[in-house]
């Protein structure tokens, strides 16, 4: 859930024909360990004994979401000063790296509960007869 970002803004780096410079290497790097620090921080009241249910997923959501959700918008929006550089590759990096941490945010409240969820599929056995 968390390379999904990366993997969304090096392919978006390729469309845009953003070349790999010294100023832009950092970017998968920097971006996968803020996803991870958010996920980490989103996945915090679900640790002790393996039981992920909805109610605890529901839960961790609704107690470190709005924190989490906080700290990257006021991220993003710092780092996405960058675009106003004069600079191309520190243009591209705040626009790349704003982005990414959105998309981070968005697999953290959406990818990341629904690979989690329990699933109820499996293998029913046949009804016994009398």
């Amino acid at each position: 859930g968390n390379t999904a970002p990366v993997l969304l803004v090096t392919g978006l780096m390729g469309a845009l024909g953003v070349p790999w410079s010294l100023a832009m290497l950092p970017l998968p790097a920097v971006l996968l360990g803020l996803a991870v620090d958010d996920t980490f921080h989103l996945l915090w009241p679900l640790r002790g004994p393996p039981k992920p249910t909805r109610l605890t997923l529901a839960r961790s959501a609704l107690r470190t979401g709005p924190p989490v959700l906080a700290t990257t918008l006021v991220l993003a929006l710092s780092v996405a000063t960058l675009a106003t550089s004069g600079l191309a590759p520190n243009r591209e990096l705040g626009l790349l790296l704003a982005g990414g941490l959105v998309a981070a945010l968005a697999c953290d409240l959406t990818l990341i509960p629904a690979l989690l969820r329990p699933t109820t599929s499996g293998c029913r056995s046949a009804p016994r007869s009398p």
